[in-house]
Parts: C-alpha cells; sequence; structure tokens
C-alpha cells in the first residue's frame, strides 16, 4: 500500500473576539469534517481513487490571518492518490455557503507532504 499526504489550511480571513472564537472555531470544524468525513466527499476529491484507509487531523487557531483551519490528510490506496484542490475549493465553498455565506473570502492552500511511510 502507498501512502498520500497532503497538507491543507483554510484561512477564513476574519478575526473573532475570545467570546465568539469558540462557536466560530466549531462552525469552521463542521465545515471541515462535513467534507472529510464523508466517503462521497473523499471520492470526489480523490477522483475515485480506491482509497482504503483516509486519516485527517485538524487543528483550529487564529493568527493575523484570522481563524484557521491546518489539515493533514492522509489516504492509504494501491496507488499513489491525488486530491483534488479545484474540487475542495468548490466544496469548501458550498459548505459555506449553507451556513448563511459564512466565510465569503475564505481561501485554502494545498501540498503535498513527504511521507516517511
Amino acid at each position: 500500500m502507498k501512502r498520500s499526504t497532503y497538507f491543507v489550511g483554510l484561512y477564513t480571513n476574519e478575526l473573532y473576539t475570545p467570546d465568539e472564537y469558540a462557536a466560530e472555531a466549531g462552525a469552521l470544524l463542521m465545515v471541515v469534517q462535513s467534507i472529510l468525513q464523508s466517503a462521497a466527499g473523499v471520492r470526489s476529491l480523490t477522483r475515485g481513487a480506491d482509497v482504503t484507509k483516509c486519516h485527517t487531523e485538524v487543528e483550529i487557531a487564529q493568527d493575523e490571518r484570522g481563524l484557521n483551519a491546518s489539515c493533514v490528510v492522509e489516504f492509504e490506496s494501491p496507488a499513489r492518490v491525488t486530491l483534488d484542490k479545484t474540487k475542495l475549493s468548490a466544496l469548501l465553498k458550498s459548505e459555506c455557503a449553507r451556513l448563511d455565506g459564512k466565510w465569503p473570502r475564505i481561501t485554502l492552500s494545498k501540498r503535498a507532504v513527504d511521507s516517511a511511510h
């Protein structure tokens, strides 16, 4: 089996007060989970690759750019798996739109990470 690992950064470009932070961080986590915990979402993002395992670690934090999610996504498959950034961006914007248009300026970054496995 081969492992394909990606770092995905989501940047809301919105700053929150300490009182707002917990609710907004929870909402961002729900967006990430709705995309990456769904078998259909993973299939779509990997262009139907034969993924046997998908593991995701998410860290939510706020810095000078606003509320952010840092995700490490690891796929296990017989062959290398590609993560479709365009599809991920479309799913992300769709999920944010379902939250009454939350984070209209959200952006993302994606890069492959060398896997030691």
